[in-house]
């Protein structure tokens, strides 16, 4: 495939995946892996016979085998995946007694009412098996305990904070599922004023926010069948859609959409539609929605919600047959966009166009069709009254990384890698650092979600005795992870000072959980303070920011003396 030549410890030669003329492409033989500082790819030598032959999994070992002469047998079954079954069934069973606790307990008739104040009817809530969480917060540990499951396997099951209380109480739960029907995790909405008005179960093995979509095992018959989707903010606003007869809404979990997300849609459909909150925050939400999903290829319109706030209060307020007529008229995204453009900055001033043009580079800048980027540049300059020429000009002034369609590879930039995540490439590099950084460090001390992934497949690995980034890697959904992984394992940035560098980052991640924990509490105490609550629920928050002072202290101590 090509040709390599040894420098050092790695063999260098031209990348097979791209046309260059300067050697990127490296070979770690004590990694086993590839990695191409020109393209970004990276990999085992399965994954390259993979991308380079189109093989599948099997496939590629069979050829490899093959090649090398070596007799194989592949085993259909791991013991992971009768791990993750097994954790799957426990979901489906936890699902099933939340939906009896919604239609049958005295204790859900909150729920209830607030179900039949928003129209959503028992129909609906079968479909997407909606239930009910009890107040207890001990309750479903025990009923759990008598049907035999373990303490260590519910403890793994993401049902629970660290001891035995379950991380939902007196919610009305959404299951979540996946595109086969599976239920991998949970979310609450609360009843009281107790915690986050919503909440999602914990990221595990098998659920990642950034990676799974409500709703979607229910939308991807219409999606298949039509080829476009639906997408909006809330579980809420998919039940309203789907009872009002769009059936092919989904929304992310919580968060902004991800890339891993959009990827996920472009697989069954053509056509994105954006029903977001008609605020400042919707606004933002579908600018960045339409980045990514001009970055895959995917044509976007967007739904204006004229004055309402939702889906979900249009339904509500206004019916079905109202909220299926809204979401029939739905406009191009870029010109919807642009329109917010020209509103916003005045875009009859000079200075109010080169505003526009600051606000709508990135999406243009994103856009992988030359005839619809050719199309959105026209629409802009028609708009603004602006020469064609005079607005290309600005836009390849403010493009941040420009496309370069020449023979070379592409000069990619990779989003910023947060410090959470960049010590846990630390931690993945140097091979044997994790047990001591899992004694330390747990799931809950990280914020960034690309981190948390890594360190559940850190985990995993762990559990699983598996060693090599080739493993890690194949545990990971988010494939920029498994990019980065290569391309540190394959460079020298984690060479020298390894061990301070995961010292250190243990300590600033422990800094910082300590410190959001204490913060929290503190905001928890003054809000008891100022409603005069029960002095034992006051003097338990005090004597827990006393322990995390004291930890806070510790940590200080710990970094005192290493420098010293």
């Amino acid at each position: 495939y090509t040709t390599l030549t040894r420098k050092g410890d790695r063999y260098w030669g031209l990348c097979p995946f791209h046309s260059e003329k300067t050697a990127s492409f490296s070979v770690t033989p004590e990694k086993n892996v590839f990695y191409c500082f020109g393209c970004h790819k990276g990999g085992s030598a399965l994954t390259f016979l993979m991308e380079m032959e189109k093989l599948s999994f099997r496939e590629a070992v069979e050829l490899a085998a093959k090649k090398t002469g070596v007799e194989i047998r592949i085993s259909e079954s791991r013991e992971g995946d009768l791990k993750r079954d097994a954790l799957l069934e426990l979901n489906e069973r936890v699902s099933r007694t939340f939906s009896h606790l919604l239609a049958t307990h005295e204790k859900g008739e909150t729920a209830r009412r607030y179900l039949d104040a928003r129209h959503i009817s028992p129909e609906i809530r079968d479909r997407f098996r909606l239930g009910y969480a009890l107040p207890d917060p001990e309750w479903l540990y025990g009923f759990l305990r008598k049907k035999n499951y373990s303490d260590e396997f519910l403890s793994r099951s993401g049902l629970f904070r660290n001891d035995t209380r379950s991380y939902f109480r007196h919610r009305l739960i959404f299951p979540i599922t996946n595109q086969r029907g599976e239920v991998v995790a949970f979310g609450g909405r609360a009843l009281d004023d107790y915690g986050p008005k919503y909440l999602n179960s914990p990221e595990t093995s098998f659920f990642h926010k950034g990676s799974n979509l409500y709703g979607i095992e229910h939308a991807l018959p219409a999606i298949r069948e039509n080829g476009v989707c639906h997408v909006v903010e809330g579980y809420t606003d998919v039940l309203a859609l789907h009872a009002s007869g769009v059936t092919s809404a989904v929304a992310p979990l919580g968060t902004a959409l991800t890339e891993t997300q959009v990827r996920l849609l472009s697989r069954y459909s053509n056509k994105a539609v954006l029903v977001f909150d008609s605020d400042e925050a919707g606004l933002k939400a579908t600018f960045r929605a339409v980045e990514l999903l001009e970055r895959v290829g995917l044509e976007s319109e967007v739904v204006e919600l004229a004055g309402k706030k939702d889906p979900a209060e249009i339904f509500e307020k206004d019916g079905s047959q109202e909220l299926k007529k809204v979401i029939q008229y739905s406009i191009n995204s870029f010109h919807y966009l642009l329109k917010k453009a020209m509103t916003r900055f005045d875009g009859a001033t000079p200075g109010g166009k080169e505003g526009v043009v600051a606000f709508i580079a990135p999406i243009v800048e994103n856009v992988q069709s030359a005839i619809r980027r050719d199309a959105y540049i026209d629409m802009a300059a028609d708009c603004m009254g602006v020469r064609l020429e005079s607005l290309r000009r600005d836009l390849g002034r403010h493009a941040t990384t420009g496309r370069k369609r020449t023979e070379e590879a592409p000069a990619a930039q990779s989003p910023p890698v947060s410090d959470e995540l960049f010590f846990l490439l630390a931690v993945a590099v140097a091979g044997d650092a994790f047990p001591g950084v899992r004694r330390e460090v747990r799931l809950e001390d990280l914020e960034d979600q690309a981190a948390k992934e890594l360190y559940i497949a850190l985990e995993e690995c762990f559990r699983h005795d598996e060693d090599g980034i080739e493993k890690l890697a194949a545990r990971v959904s988010d494939p920029e992870i498994g990019r980065l992984l290569f391309e540190k394992v394959s460079s020298d940035e984690f060479t020298l000072n390894r061990e301070k560098l995961v010292s250190d980052g243990i300590r600033a991640v422990r800094q910082k959980s300590l410190e959001r924990k204490k913060s929290e509490v503190v905001t928890k105490l003054r809000a008891y303070e100022k409603q005069t609550a029960d002095f034992s629920v006051i003097r338990d928050l005090q004597l827990e920011i006393m322990y995390l002072d004291e930890e806070l202290k510790k940590l200080r101590v710990r970094e005192h003396g290493r420098d010293n």
